[in-house]
């Protein structure tokens, strides 16, 4: 669209018909100058079927987008949809005149795959401008010792490969495209050392590598607890997470600086080239996550209360969050982090900006912001929509951006068929793959698991299982019985995860939801299945415990033995439904809600045998050969 040039869209719907007038602005952007909406008058479920009431409501909004504007309309890109529109997948090739600038169908900029290959981009000044950003951060955290020769590393002790010591390291820039909810967001980049087993070896080089990470279920349990208590909201990144902290002084690394630019100004006058130490922290070391998370437990437990007055502590029952306290009786703040990525609840309003002003100076470094604000409608990949009526508080959780590309990618047979969505999440009868007392797929041929598994089968069960974890409880059985599959997957099981690619596709807007009118005491559904034909003789269970009027934990897993009767199966399942119970009782707990879990937490199930024996000192023919672990509830 050129500047000045008047640009109209006429959307024709079956409830409402809108014309919408814009032109370009001296910025580039869309500035929209007219709308006009007329009620849908002779449209019925996208098919005209009154022409000359249709005709009467368009020309209702055209004038009354005119009006607003102030322009005359000629001409109009039109919008109509309905069951009557068919589409057809084709696909062709094109010859581009420069290869080397790279996008994909989407026109998302493919990253390039090292420092030397972004000379010959579209976009090289972006890509660029990102390595640069991240190597300013570098330096300015002195992570690296530079300029440093082979020589001088072997005198001090480091680069000693031929006695059993340390290795060099390679360094690399990676790039990214970073993706927003399925759109492209901005140009990434990251220096990451290549610390793979035979550089930085266990046992030799390092011992342990174990750090806390949250769980997604305390995530779901925030939001519950957000809208049933009406807190604050508010979350950020944190910029370059790991290098944050130092190394220890048997942890560091000899590198050697990445291909491209950076090496080149590092060399010698002679043209030698020089090598770096490791003295901080770095992404790729096998201890970056240990150094970077010892590090961040000292800045907010020791750091921040030396500098504000404020109390912090961290939760027993979710290591990654931390309960802060400004001082106020109402000043409670929780922060959960899950790596970079910071999810907070603020019990006052006028404790938020504080709190987000104290951590930015806590992470930061030398007058440069430690954290990025986000807008809170997205956080590790899922949207949160957030909404009221009729006084009542709700949040729905989403995955649609990477459903949708999990579709494009994976689902390309059902897509090009045309096939109706499925209305079951997983496929029955001769559809569902069958698995044997060990796990295992029956019937399939090793060529035949070759083939599926070089077709992308865990690409696409990869991405299923995400969103099963994250969004989509009813599909928790397919993830289950798919991952069984993996090691061996059958046509079947490539067909069925194409089946749960494509209900989840259709589903994908309706994800979990919260609200304020919801449960406050946790509540739990159970049940068992018993002799599944798909399955042998190991059924299939599971569980889902509700807060707040929606889901925060579901399960479904197989037995791992064979149960005698349904009573004992479902038995059974009650003891594996306590153990998150149990967890999700004790963290309302530490959250300061333990009023909501004084009495016991009702589980509720079919099978009236199972419920006897957990409720009374009932032994048996039916429950006497039960494993003892069992008699837990």
């Amino acid at each position: 669209m050129e500047n000045n040039k008047i640009a109209v869209g006429l959307d024709i719907g079956t409830t409402k018909i809108v014309a919408m007038i814009g032109r370009k602005n001296e910025y580039g952007k869309l500035e929209i100058l007219g709308i006009g909406k007329a009620k849908s008058l002779g449209v019925k479920r996208g098919v005209v079927s009154n022409i000359t009431q249709t005709i009467q409501s368009i020309q209702q909004a055209v004038e009354e987008s005119e009006s607003v504007s102030g322009h005359k309309i000629e001409n109009v890109v039109v919008g109509i949809a309905g069951q009557h529109i068919r589409s057809l997948h084709h696909s062709d090739y094109i010859t581009r005149a420069n290869a080397d600038e790279v996008i994909d169908e989407k026109g998302v900029p493919v990253p390039p795959a090292n420092m030397t290959e972004l000379e010959k981009r579209k976009y090289k000044a972006d890509w660029e401008a990102a390595w640069q950003k991240e190597w300013q951060g570098i330096m300015e955290r002195e992570i690296l010792k530079l300029k440093l020769s082979k020589s001088e590393l072997i005198n001090m002790g480091i680069l000693l490969p031929a006695t059993g010591g340390k290795r060099l390291v390679n360094m690399q820039m990676l790039f990214e495209s970073k993706m927003l909810d399925g759109a492209f967001n901005k140009f990434k980049c990251r220096l990451v050392a290549q610390g793979h087993p035979g550089a930085v070896r266990k046992h030799i080089d390092y011992d342990s590598v174990f750090a806390p990470a949250p769980h997604l279920e305390s995530a779901r349990m925030f939001r519950a607890f957000e809208v049933l208590l009406c807190w604050n909201a508010v979350d950020f990144d944190i910029n370059q997470a790991y290098v944050i902290g130092k190394a220890d002084s048997d942890q560091q690394y000899p590198v050697r600086l990445p291909a491209g630019p950076i090496r080149e100004q590092h060399r010698q006058a002679d043209g030698t080239e020089t090598y770096a130490l490791i003295t901080g922290n770095l992404y790729g070391l096998p201890t970056a996550c240990r150094t970077y998370t010892k590090e961040r437990h000292r800045l907010i437990l020791e750091r921040l209360p030396q500098r504000t007055g404020w109390t912090a502590s961290k939760l027993l029952r979710e290591p990654c969050c931390y309960h802060l306290n400004t001082g106020h009786k109402h000043g409670n703040i929780f922060s959960n982090i899950h790596t970079d990525d910071a999810d907070n609840l603020v019990q006052r309003k006028e404790d938020v900006k504080p709190f987000l002003d104290q951590m930015n100076k806590l992470f930061g470094h030398n007058g440069k912001d430690g954290i990025r604000v986000g807008d809170g409608k997205d956080l590790l990949g899922i949207h949160r929509e957030r909404w009221t009526k009729d006084g009542v508080r709700y949040i729905r959780m989403t995955q649609s951006g990477h459903i949708d590309k999990t579709f494009d990618l994976h689902c390309q047979n059902r897509r090009d068929h045309q096939q109706r969505p499925p209305t079951f999440p997983f496929p029955v009868g001769d559809g569902h793959p069958v698995l044997d007392n060990m796990n295992k797929a029956v019937g399939v041929t090793p060529d035949e698991a070759k083939q599926v598994l070089d077709e992308g089968f865990r690409q696409i069960l990869g991405c299923e299982l995400w969103t099963s974890r994250c969004t989509m409880p009813d599909t928790s059985y397919a993830a289950s019985v798919l991952s069984k599959c993996m090691a061996a997957p059958s046509r079947i099981a490539r067909a069925a995860a194409e089946h749960v690619g494509h209900f989840m596709h259709a589903n994908r807007e309706r994800g979990i939801q919260f609200n304020s009118h919801g449960n406050l005491e946790p509540v739990c559904y159970f049940d068992s299945g018993y002799r599944q034909k798909k399955l042998y003789d190991k059924p299939q269970y599971g569980y889902i415990i509700f807060w707040g009027g929606g889901p925060i934990i579901w399960k479904s897993k197989r037995h791992s033995q064979i149960p005698q009767s349904v009573s004992q199966a479902e038995f059974e399942t009650i003891t594996h439904a306590w153990r998150d119970i149990k967890w999700v009782r004790e963290l309302i707990k530490e959250l300061g809600l333990g009023k909501w879990v004084e009495r016991p937490t009702p589980m509720i199930g079919d099978n009236q045998n199972s419920i006897t024996w957990s409720k009374e000192d009932m032994m048996a023919d039916g429950n006497r050969h039960f494993e003892h672990k069992y008699f837990t509830v």
